[in-house]
């Protein structure tokens, strides 16, 4: 039997995706999303050491499993961290375990995934140590790693196409921070985590 389906569709496997024919869909989406072209992504040497953290609430669940297999296509080591079912859940608890894992250097990287992905990220980032940032875009994703050396990436579940997402999570584990003029400025987002920092003044 053959099934034609477009990028938009893959978007609405909420809870289909156990289905043989779903899985085949995500394969395939997986494979659209390797051969397109982006040019600026090169994985880490040694990426097959990495380590990804990987939990959503009930808004992702449908994306967590297809995510989850299509990082481990890419060379890293996965850890599901939940949950592990469609039942409505508090996405603070999933986005602490997440969070405080990448901290801990427990994993190098965590994603998360929710309805919008901003609860996640609010939660995430108020964890000592983790820059969270929502991607809905190519862009966004290469340059909250390029630019704010971002270690959790946040994702959509209900306005994001798997597709998309799974083009997302490549750029977002393949590129590289730039140092450079970004370091001083990174250095100064993780001065917030110091309880003995008192803000910045204005005759500064």
């Amino acid at each position: 039997m053959n099934i034609s389906m477009s990028k938009a569709d893959i978007g609405v496997f909420q809870g289909c995706f156990h289905t043989p024919i779903v899985c085949d869909v995500c394969r395939a989406s997986a494979a659209e999303c390797n051969n397109r072209e982006s040019e600026e992504v090169n994985m880490p040497k040694g990426a097959q050491k990495m380590r990804v953290a990987i939990a959503s609430d009930h808004g992702g669940f449908g994306f967590k499993e297809p995510l989850a297999r299509y990082i481990e296509s890419l060379g890293y080591e996965v850890e599901d961290c939940g949950p592990d079912s469609f039942d409505r859940v508090d996405y603070p608890d999933y986005a602490d375990i997440v969070a405080r894992k990448v901290a801990n250097q427990e994993a190098d990287y965590g994603v998360l995934i929710c309805g919008t992905g901003l609860g996640m990220a609010i939660t995430a980032d108020k964890v000592a140590g983790v820059r969270a940032a929502t991607v809905t875009s190519h862009m966004f994703a290469k340059l909250a790693r390029q630019h704010n050396n971002a270690n959790v990436l946040c994702l959509s579940g209900r306005f994001v196409s798997l597709v998309d997402n799974m083009d997302f999570v490549r750029t977002f584990l393949g590129t590289a921070f730039e140092g450079g003029r970004h370091e001083r400025r990174i250095k100064k987002i993780m001065r917030e985590d110091d309880p003995n920092f008192t803000g910045v003044t204005s005759d500064r």
